[in-house]
């Protein structure tokens, strides 16, 4: 979106949404290097700063993100959201198996104002 607004507000945060969801097997944003080729999906529309925690159904957190503008992809004229990767891997490294996640995404930053936005996103392995 092209806009020049200082801050963060609700309507802007639900416009987050993941891609693609669900993540079944593999994807075309898959990092290929090689043979091998790194799953992930996408944070999109997210704010130039903020913290995206990642929960199981069950309450149980599974990792942490935190971003600044030069972590984000796909910025193009100087909006102000982007595109954030995200490899599918817990705080251990382990690879997120089959199931339904929830996430808490938190705008931070001078214009972020903590704002949060929640949501779910579907993987299928």
């Amino acid at each position: 979106p092209f806009t020049t607004k200082a801050t963060v507000n609700a309507k802007d945060l639900a416009r987050v949404s993941v891609v693609p969801n669900p993540y079944i097997a593999r994807s075309d944003v898959d990092q290929l290097s090689g043979r091998n080729a790194t799953s992930r999906i996408f944070f999109t529309g997210v704010p130039e700063e903020g913290v995206l925690r990642i929960y199981s159904v069950s309450g149980q957190f599974l990792q942490e993100l935190s971003w600044k503008k030069s972590d984000l992809t796909y910025q193009g004229n100087n909006a102000p959201t982007g595109d954030l990767p995200f490899n599918l891997r817990t705080r251990e490294g382990l690879d997120m198996s089959s199931g339904l996640y929830l996430y808490v995404l938190t705008a931070t930053g001078s214009s972020g104002n903590g704002q949060i936005q929640r949501g779910k996103f579907v993987i299928i392995r």
